[in-house]
């Protein structure tokens, strides 16, 4: 079985302190996905990560996403690379400390755009390494455009790219939400399910909340989730919160735990 799971920067760094990682967390988090590789020796998983308060703070601040031009504008696009490697480099010195093999592909050295678009994308060995045992991981970088120069691209963008290549049967979104709510901001009760008989309705919910901007871009993650189940057959989404210990084991073991996207 192929899963990819992405690590929200929300959960393994503090958004509040730029450059802060929370290691406790991100070693939890990767034991716990090696102790289900030990498990399930079938399991094939592809693991990205968010930018949090590393990569998001400097390309918020450089506004690399809407292109480079001047020359401070390229020390703006390295600052960015910078930052997104050394939180890079910190999962996988963690990944080494709990026997988890793993390799890191960077999307500035294998992605193009033109435009904001990507043209091209080198996922080969991507795919060599995870079908032969070891466990890719990307994250979200700068890469070189040859209209604007330079733009962001996020560990998503990544992941749809290897949806053309890769046909995993579970996506795993691993965030501080348990689960998309449906009475935010109390908190209290999440949607268990969201399929075709439910999406418009829970779509205008978050619409009228304040869910979309306050909690990541939970509305529009959503809707991409389900373009994205449509038009890959036999995938579900599942997203719940990784603070609890023991969660990511138990998804991985089969448990339903959050909200479980299907059609």
């Amino acid at each position: 079985m192929i899963i990819f799971i992405k690590l929200g920067g929300s959960i393994i760094t503090n958004k509040d302190r730029p450059m802060t990682p929370k290691p406790k967390v991100i070693k939890r988090l990767l034991g716990e996905i090696k102790d289900a590789v030990n498990s399930y020796p079938k399991y094939k998983i592809l693991l990205g990560h968010g930018s949090g308060s590393f990569g998001h703070s400097a390309a918020s601040f450089h506004n690399t996403i809407s292109g480079v031009n001047k020359q401070e504008d390229w020390i703006g696009f390295q600052k960015v690379w910078y930052a997104a490697d050394k939180l890079n480099k910190i999962v996988l010195d963690l990944c080494e400390q709990v026997k988890l093999p793993a390799i890191s592909f960077s999307p500035c050295s294998a992605g193009f755009s033109s435009n904001n678009k990507i043209i091209q994308f080198n996922t080969l060995p991507i795919v060599q390494a995870l079908y032969n045992g070891i466990m890719p991981i990307v994250h979200g970088d700068v890469i070189f455009d040859e209209t604007i120069g330079a733009t962001i691209f996020s560990t998503e963008d990544i992941i749809t790219q290897l949806f053309e290549v890769i046909h995993p049967q579970r996506l795993l979104l691993v965030g501080k939400e348990k689960g998309v709510w449906q009475d935010y901001p109390k908190k209290q009760k999440i949607f268990p399910t969201i399929n075709s008989q439910n999406i418009n309705e829970i779509k205008k919910h978050l619409a009228s909340s304040e869910s979309i901007d306050v909690t990541g871009g939970m509305g529009s993650k959503v809707e991409i989730m389900a373009e994205l189940i449509k038009t890959h057959k036999g995938l579900t989404v599942e997203i719940f919160s990784g603070l609890e210990e023991g969660n990511l084991t138990r998804v991985l073991n089969g448990k339903r735990v959050g909200t479980i996207i299907t059609f």
